[in-house]
């Protein structure tokens, strides 16, 4: 019942959220033609990531962690019903967008370190990797079916930006009523902590498999925001085919199917090593799209970096449900989004001026980061002995 809710929720928010995003990258493309303002865009998107992440922490280790989550779903309606009323305020007006993106992202990022703990202390540790692996496949498939479907009816001009605000809102109310359900479940209201982000902090300064996740994630949220900005204006100014951007958002989400999938017959090594040398040929393949500007290059590109990053995710989450303390879960995640989230306004602001001077520049500096992960492991490996991820 429980994990039931849990995973209908997340998938309808993911659907509604997927579907605003591709429409509101292409409308910003369309409408104010820049790749500054793009890359703007996205970096308030990222820049309600960074402030909520040392919000949510406290938020998650509350008793009243359900009842929170219910009403940022509905303040997050709210703002996409007010929005889709005054729809034509936002043509023209850059500002009035980055405000839009910033108030909804801010729910969408204040809500993630909640749903995580209200995930480990409902579901059973021994069924923490696979609820994560099926919500994971869920997100994916999402992925695989919104994005297309969006920039398609966004190009045929059968929906705009208005019917994505509408749609985005409905999904938000739908969650709100799954929460609401939840209320009587037994553990959802597990008593909070008093522990705060100084404990989590040197618990983590510790750990060396969570010092480790936590650069790493700043490291691949720095540079994987260069490819959100890149990809977007690639398909549209490059490619000339807006379609293409929902094409090869799916394309992602196949590969992160497959990771996720993979995960059952190639196991998580505690030494990371398939993640580690699939960043290797993920950089190859990135390369590869300065000589070779096609779609195929770019859907292989897109396939096999989606791929090794779910991977990454599933380790990354399952790490910190099965190997922290109850009472510090809720902050460890805040604090390690936290510090990977810091690298995202500021890596979107830098590679949408980046891709304005030169789009092939910032793949290889892309590439180039990526590349960095193993150097930071090279670093780190005698701190990084993992007890256990499944």
């Amino acid at each position: 019942m429980v994990e039931k809710a849990l995973l209908s929720s997340k998938t309808i928010s993911t659907a509604g959220t997927l579907f605003f995003n591709a429409v509101i990258d292409l409308w910003v493309v369309q409408i104010f033609g820049s790749a500054k303002i793009l890359g703007n865009t996205m970096a308030f998107t990222t820049l309600a990531a960074a402030i909520c992440s040392f919000i949510g922490g406290y938020l998650a280790d509350s008793s009243f962690r359900l009842r929170v989550l219910i009403m940022i779903n509905a303040a997050s309606s709210l703002v996409c019903g007010i929005a889709f009323l005054e729809q034509k305020q936002l043509i023209g007006k850059p500002l009035t967008v980055y405000l839009l993106v910033f108030l909804l992202n801010i729910g969408s990022y204040l809500s993630s370190p909640l749903f995580k703990t209200i995930t480990s202390i409902s579901v059973e540790k021994t069924r923490i990797v696979a609820f994560n692996r099926s919500i994971t496949f869920a997100s994916q498939l999402c992925t695989v079916l919104i994005p297309p479907a969006a920039t398609w009816l966004f190009a045929k001009k059968i929906i705009g930006l208005e019917g994505a605000l509408l749609l985005n809102g409905l999904s938000f109310v739908l969650c709100a009523l799954l929460m609401v359900g939840l209320r009587k479940a037994d553990g959802v209201k597990t008593a909070g902590n008093s522990n705060g982000y100084l404990g989590t902090i040197k618990l983590i300064k510790n750990s060396g498999p969570l010092l480790f996740m936590a650069l790493s994630g700043f490291i691949l949220n720095f540079f994987l925001s260069g490819i959100n900005v890149w990809l977007p204006y690639f398909t549209t100014k490059i490619l000339h085919n807006a379609s293409a951007y929902g094409v090869a958002i799916s394309c992602q989400a196949v590969g992160g199917i497959i990771g996720a999938l993979s995960i059952k017959k190639i196991k998580l090594d505690t030494s990371l090593r398939v993640e580690r040398l699939g960043l290797v040929i993920s950089c190859g393949l990135l390369m590869a799209m300065l000589f070779a500007i096609s779609a195929p290059a770019l859907i292989l590109a897109m396939f096999f970096l989606a791929a090794i990053i779910t991977r990454y995710n599933i380790a990354l989450q399952s790490l910190i449900q099965t190997n922290v303390e109850q009472k510090y879960i809720g902050k460890t995640f805040s604090t390690t989004y936290l510090i990977a989230n810091l690298a995202l306004p500021i890596a979107s602001f830098l590679f949408g001026h980046l891709l304005d001077f030169s789009w092939k520049w910032l793949l290889v500096v892309v590439a180039l980061g990526l590349l960095s992960m193993n150097l930071l492991w090279i670093i780190m490996k005698k701190r990084i002995i993992i007890r256990n991820i499944e």
